[in-house]
């Protein structure tokens, strides 16, 4: 007899952007989705050190723009540290692993040897029955302003 394990139900947020930046330059940064179970919603939340690093713009990516009505990206800068988003996707089975948003920073000022992060401290997907789904948290985005 063969058991049959359990499919995983799980998502991602990882980010990509750059290394190292100047201080005084704008750059971008990529909020994707990973996993085997797209959710139907997602809130996030990502913190920074608001002395090295300023949000000033969250987008939503060209492929998530691409689902149509009823895909939602809201989001809130909060100038202590922090930025928060909503992701609604349109129905079920419309989600899709890939690019969700893309969020533009300035490097503010140099940082420390260590460099800087935007780490994602909160991920809450659920399915369309509201069900939780397990998170892997992504390792934080490490860059250096020089």
């Amino acid at each position: 007899m063969s058991t049959r394990k359990a499919p995983k139900r799980s998502a991602r947020p990882p980010a990509s952007g750059p290394a190292k930046v100047k201080a005084g330059e704008d750059f971008k940064v990529q909020l994707s989705l990973e996993g085997e179970h797209v959710p139907a919603e997602m809130p996030l939340v990502l913190e920074f050190d608001p002395s090295v690093l300023q949000p000033y713009l969250v987008s939503a990516a060209d492929e998530f723009k691409a689902l149509g009505s009823g895909a939602e990206l809201t989001s809130r800068i909060d100038g202590s540290g922090q930025v928060s988003l909503q992701v609604k996707w349109p129905k079920e089975g419309s989600a899709q692993a890939g690019p969700l948003a893309v969020l533009s920073l300035r490097a503010r000022q140099a940082s420390a040897v260590m460099g800087s992060q935007l780490v994602v401290v909160k991920a809450a997907p659920v399915d369309s029955q509201g069900q939780a789904l397990s998170v892997a948290r992504p390792a934080p985005l490490s860059l250096q302003v020089q």
